[in-house]
Formats: structure tokens, C-alpha cells, sequence
């Protein structure tokens, strides 16, 4: 980072929580058409529909952890190029913080979202496995149940719409990549075009 601050403090400190809030309205919105789908439904519980999509969860999203992880490989596979050179050398916010550095926040906040949604999941599947007794009225439990759903299921979301970012930079960072491939195919032309035109002026001078 450009302030010298590593770990989890150096990724907020480019990828500020205000962010974190402004990318959980879309998952938001698809958790109350959710709300809406669940008390319009009869046969279902909290519990089983819980344990479906902590199936959906841990069998998937390892595949996902792989995608982001692959994502960011792939640019610091250009770390001895002139691309990252310059990434790191546009400044894309009044914090003075790269282009590069931007790219690498992103990236950590959605793997760390994405792993935070899967840990979540195995505690999930274990709790279920336990099938413990819970200690008040079989409303209570229904309540509670109901309400851990709700926030498991918008965890989920949040993870889903969040990959959207990852997708989303990757394409913006080969965008610049064909710009920057571009830029310097015309360097070159332009070099050569002076050496020609340096041949053809030293020979008609004669």
C-alpha cells in the first residue's frame, strides 16, 4: 500500500466500509423478494432450506475461492511488466492510491467475503448435524431459525453479487492492458516511420 499499512488495516484503508454497505443493497433487495417468496410458500422449513444452500455453498463455492484466487494470479503474472508499472503509477483517488492498489483491495475483500460465506456454511452443516434440542417453545425456535435463514441466505447473496466486481476487473484491467499493448505498437510505428523518413532524407540529400 501506498501509506505503508499491510493486512486487513491497508485493505479498508483503499477499499473503505462505506463500499462494504453500498454493494449489500442489490443482495439486500433480493433477500426481501425472498422474504416475500418464503411466507407465500407452505411447505418449508427454516431448517431444511437452510441446509440446502449450505450444500449449495460448500460444494461450489471452493470452485469460486479457485476463480478469485486465478483472477489475481493473473496480474501478478504481469508484476515484471510495464502494465503493472503503470497501474501502479495512476493514481485513481484524492488518497493518492494506485490503480494497482485498487485492483488488489478489490480482490481481497471479495476472496475474504467469499471465504467468510463458506467458513459460515460448515459451521452451518455442522450445527444441523448436531440436531440440538433447543431450550424454549417450538415457536421460539421457528422464529430463530427463520431469522438465522435470513441472514445466512443474505451472506450468500452478498457473496454471489459480489464476484460481479471480479468480473467486472478483470475486463477493465485487459481493457488497459490492449490500450497499453496499442500505445506502444504506435510508439513503435512512430519510431520507425522517423527512421525511414531519417534513410529517405539522408539519400535524397545528395
Amino acid at each position: 500500500m501506498a501509506n505503508g499499512v499491510t493486512g486487513w488495516n491497508g485493505v479498508f484503508s483503499v477499499y473503505p466500509l462505506r463500499k462494504l454497505w453500498k454493494g449489500a443493497i442489490i443482495p439486500f433487495l433480493f433477500l426481501v423478494i425472498s422474504i416475500a417468496v418464503y411466507f407465500m410458500g407452505e411447505k418449508h422449513t427454516p431448517i431444511d432450506l437452510m441446509e440446502k444452500v449450505a450444500d449449495i455453498i460448500t460444494s461450489g463455492f471452493p470452485s469460486i475461492i479457485g476463480f478469485v484466487l486465478t483472477g489475481y494470479a493473473l496480474i501478478i503474472g504481469f508484476s515484471d511488466t510495464e502494465l503493472v508499472g503503470k497501474m501502479a503509477h495512476i493514481e485513481v483517488d484524492k488518497e493518492g492510491h494506485s490503480y494497482f492498489e485498487v485492483v488488489s483491495s478489490i480482490f481481497a475483500v471479495v476472496l475474504g467475503v467469499v471465504v467468510l460465506t463458506y467458513i459460515t456454511a460448515c459451521l452451518v452443516s455442522y450445527v444441523l448435524e448436531l440436531q440440538i434440542s433447543w431450550p424454549f417453545d417450538d415457536n421460539c425456535a421457528d422464529c430463530f431459525n427463520t431469522l438465522c435463514f435470513f441472514i445466512f441466505l443474505f451472506l450468500f447473496y452478498y457473496s454471489i453479487f459480489a464476484l460481479l466486481d471480479i468480473i467486472v476487473n478483470i475486463f477493465n484491467i485487459g481493457q488497459y492492458a490492449n490500450a497499453v499493448a496499442q500505445n506502444k505498437i504506435k510508439d513503435e510505428e512512430a519510431k520507425n516511420d522517423n527512421y525511414v523518413a531519417k534513410i529517405l532524407k539522408f539519400i535524397f540529400s545528395w
